[in-house]
């Protein structure tokens, strides 16, 4: 996988440069609030829409709290109709949740707490993030941490060793790479991602829980070899989820990406599953008696 750790490793020293220039060029925006959120650890919202997550002494690790999902009930349904989101202070009366753009977590923030950015995919209209850059040094993306947000794509360090259970379900995420550091993915990691066309997974991983990617339909690309705890691609998968369409086995051979009989020069290459367009029940409904129509999906 030399061709794939050089890809990720020039990833991950683009990333490091942009948090840097990034914060160093809005450090003058107008300060919208700021917030305690773990010891040595304070947030940032600014009137741009940066959120930074930084030490408040810099010559100190950093370590954020955890928060809950929490549950709101509609007052015009409340037995069948609810909401959750994050319990963190930024999801707060006065909106700043909706008015955060872009993260970044600096480095010496030790980790990121749990449900950190949860939102209800029901209410993904009020998630605004478009950019998340991560710390290196970062060992877990945690429980629940980008649940539901509509963001589509997300660098993960060569560094986190784990994704937990629901780390990213119901998120708008589109493609994802799997650095070969992970060796566990979680239950219900990517559970419902129905915007997910394709994850390539790290060489590394030893575990998948249980519908890790449960109703997603991606392609899943795994390398067959040795670096999975002597499992093969199809055992490592088992019980993840995956329908057996979407696992996509590959080989390297003379520095090619070889998946069945067909030969690729890159990962860029590699087909992303495109999920065909889904009608609402009105649409499907009116397109009923259109023969060149074919195969309608609805919600």
């Amino acid at each position: 996988m030399k061709n794939k750790k050089f890809f990720l490793a020039t990833l991950s020293t683009i990333v490091s440069c942009c948090a840097f220039h990034v914060m160093a060029d809005e450090i003058s925006a107008t300060q919208v609030k700021q917030w305690d959120c773990g010891q040595n650890c304070q947030a940032t919202l600014y009137s741009d829409g940066l959120f930074t997550i930084a030490p408040i002494d810099t010559t100190q690790e950093a370590q954020m709290d955890n928060y809950n999902v929490t549950r709101d009930l509609l007052s015009t349904d409340p037995i069948s109709y609810s909401r959750y989101h994050t319990s963190a202070p930024w999801y707060d009366n006065e909106g700043h949740f909706e008015e955060i753009k872009r993260v970044i977590i600096s480095d010496g923030v030790k980790n990121i707490g749990q449900a950190t950015f949860y939102i209800d995919s029901k209410e993904r209209e009020k998630s605004h993030i478009e950019e998340i850059i991560l710390p290196e040094g970062l060992e877990e993306i945690p429980y629940h941490a980008f649940g539901g947000i509509n963001i589509s794509n997300i660098s993960i360090p060569n560094t986190v060793k784990s994704i937990a259970s629901n780390a990213f379900d119901y998120s708008a995420i589109e493609n994802l790479v799997i650095p070969d550091s992970v060796t566990s993915i979680g239950s219900y990691a990517f559970y419902r991602c129905i915007d997910l066309k394709s994850v390539i997974l790290g060489d590394n991983i030893t575990s998948i829980a249980a519908n890790a990617f449960s109703e997603t339909t991606a392609y899943i690309y795994c390398q067959e070899g040795e670096g999975h705890g002597g499992k093969s691609c199809s055992e490592l998968t088992d019980n993840a989820g995956i329908k057996k369409n979407k696992l996509k086995i590959y080989t390297i051979e003379n520095g090619k990406i070889k998946v069945g009989s067909k030969t690729y020069n890159s990962f860029d290459e590699l087909p992303q599953y495109t999920l065909r367009r889904i009608y609402t029940i009105d649409e499907a409904n009116a397109a009923a008696g259109d023969k060149n129509r074919v195969s309608i999906r609805y919600r």
